[in-house]
């Protein structure tokens, strides 16, 4: 991601889904950038801005 007002101006974003008790993680992802894809049928997977590992 790019943050031009920032001192590092590329970084990475990650999301975390976490239970607060145990601190397991149920669901991870990695902020990868806008997707644009050609094909309908996959469009409702890459609709999202990131990607699900």
């Amino acid at each position: 991601m790019f943050m031009p007002d920032k001192p590092h101006r590329c970084g990475t974003k990650l999301f975390m889904v976490c239970d607060s008790v145990s601190a397991y993680c149920h669901r991870f992802e990695v902020y990868v950038g806008k997707h644009q894809t050609e094909d309908a049928d996959q469009q409702e997977f890459d609709n999202k801005p990131g990607r699900q590992l």
